[in-house]
């Protein structure tokens, strides 16, 4: 496990503000339909604290998304609340950005213009915006496409663009729905890699949806489990692995140890 000084030079810049701290509060969601009343979220309450990289783990169809788009302002509970910074999430925010499961980008607008897209509806200074567009664009490796269409990206340079412009607005908490599942295991893997670069760059707090414990481990400060429908958290497992991390932390006795754990976990809620 890593020493206290090896994680705490490890923390991104830009921790120590409260703006992105988050708190779920015995949050209850039940959606109503002509076939009756599902209980999608049950008594939830966890808190993130600012610049933590959270992983969401658990069923499909056990509410993980649901929690992301409360956590968006796109849905509001049926009971309890989420705070970010200290306030109630009422609706979208300026101070939370959100990166799809797909990176949806205008395929006639270039790369630069599609970053560009959120600045405009949030009414921002469009002269700075650009500037702070150019150099997110940069850190992500794009700089050199920003005059580039969608097609003439990889699906991994897509997905870059997707993260960036989740980040223009300079959000405090950066919401992902699983972002790389569509993307081949290579890909997917230097996706990782970019993205935790990324993270330790911008020291933004991140809250991630995944099916992947392996992706989960790789990228997370802490993996959080939900049960099956009505989600419930199972486990809150601190992920004490130094970074940066490589390809090579995963074949390492602590990472595997991890995965395995979270793989017991998951075999006792098939049961």
């Amino acid at each position: 496990m890593a020493s206290a000084d090896a994680r705490t030079a490890a923390k991104p810049a830009g921790i120590g503000s409260s703006a992105g701290y988050v708190e779920v509060s015995n949050l209850y969601v039940t959606f109503h339909t002509a076939r009756g009343a599902t209980e999608a979220v049950r008594d939830l309450s966890v808190t993130i604290e600012p610049g933590q990289f959270v992983s969401v783990l658990g069923p499909s169809g056990c509410g993980k998304s649901t929690l992301l788009r409360i956590a968006a302002g796109l849905l509001r509970p049926s009971g309890g609340e989420m705070r970010i910074g200290g306030e109630a999430v009422k609706g979208p925010r300026p101070d939370v950005g959100v990166v799809f499961q797909q990176p949806t980008l205008l395929p006639w607008k270039n790369v630069l213009a599609n970053v560009l897209l959120p600045a405009k509806s949030l009414g921002l200074n469009m002269a700075a915006a650009r500037t702070r567009a150019m150099d997110l664009l940069k850190m992500a490796g794009l700089d050199k496409f920003a005059e580039s269409y969608p097609n003439e990206l990889s699906g991994g340079m897509q997905q870059r663009a997707g993260i960036v412009r989740g980040l223009i607005q300079d959000p405090t908490v950066l919401l992902m729905d699983e972002p790389f599942s569509a993307l081949d295991a290579m890909t997917r893997e230097r996706m990782m890699d970019e993205l935790q670069a990324i993270w330790m760059k911008a020291g933004k707090t991140v809250l991630f949806i995944t099916h992947s414990i392996p992706e989960a481990v790789y990228l997370s400060d802490r993996v959080l489990v939900l049960s099956p429908r009505p989600a419930q958290l199972v486990e809150d497992l601190t992920i004490d692995i130094p970074r940066p991390r490589s390809l090579e932390t995963m074949s390492e006795p602590g990472f595997t140890a991890y995965t395995k754990h979270l793989r017991e976990i998951f075999a006792k809620l098939d049961h």
